[in-house]
């Protein structure tokens, strides 16, 4: 199973009196030339697959977006994705804290006519082992999907990840964790599965998709990730288990 990394860190602060802050940097990283998803309908260790429910709806294309702290840019990225860095002291530096996932999608006259795509997430793993959250990608992970018809489809890479965040951010668009929020046992959805439905225009013969994927802060708080305070730095490996996205209308 392949595996992605948690980098937990502390920091100890002196000043007249001594002060240790301690924060958790959460980095969601994958192998290269691997990502979650893969446009076939296999799943297997190499990442999530994205498929149709029926041969009415087939998957064109998906392109993926991170920030570049260097370059202050939105930029395509295409091995290695990842979700950037999350930090539980500085929340302020979390703005970028997520993944844009653009997915292009046509299909036939039933899929034209329809003016609602329906998206299911499935996972693998389970949130509690040998009473303790298990590491696994869909214990924190938190999704957002829209389509966004202000986004041209030949915009540039900056501007595709920019306009998707502060589309996200300004409307009340559709998200999802794979829990039932108001069950305070934080125990997984039935199947491991969590859905989406989102807006489409009728008589589209192709739609795109646009996902945020993100931490829920709510998750990582319950997840308990604090590092030993005598410990600099420890690491803990996340299990990518999150296993396929379906389209269906």
């Amino acid at each position: 199973m392949r595996k992605s990394t948690i980098f937990l860190a502390n920091w100890k602060l002196l000043f007249s009196i001594i002060v240790l802050l301690t924060s958790i940097f959460v980095f969601l990283s994958l192998d290269d030339t691997l990502g979650w998803f893969s446009n076939n309908t296999n799943v297997n260790a190499n990442g999530m697959s994205i498929q149709a429910a029926s041969s009415e709806i087939q998957v064109k294309s998906c392109d993926y977006y991170i920030y570049d702290e260097d370059l202050n840019v939105g930029k395509k990225i295409t091995d290695n994705i990842y979700i950037p860095q999350y930090d539980t002291v500085f929340t302020d530096l979390n703005e970028n804290a997520i993944l844009i996932a653009k997915i292009t999608v046509s299909g036939s006259a039933a899929f034209q006519d329809a003016t609602t795509l329906n998206l299911k997430f499935s996972c693998s793993g389970s949130y509690y082992e040998n009473d303790i959250v298990a590491k696994y990608l869909s214990n924190v992970v938190e999704i957002k999907a829209a389509v966004i018809d202000s986004i041209r489809e030949d915009a540039f890479d900056d501007t595709i990840y920019t306009s998707a965040k502060e589309y996200f951010a300004n409307n009340s668009s559709n998200s999802t964790t794979f829990f039932d929020e108001s069950n305070s046992n934080y125990y997984k959805k039935a199947n491991n599965t969590t859905s989406l439905t989102i807006k489409k225009e009728a008589n589209a013969s192709s739609v795109t998709v646009y996902l945020l994927l993100g931490y829920s802060d709510a998750l990582i708080q319950n997840a308990n990730l604090d590092p030993d305070a005598d410990m600099l730095n420890q690491t803990v490996d996340l299990i990518g288990d999150l296993t396929s996205l379906e389209f269906s209308i």
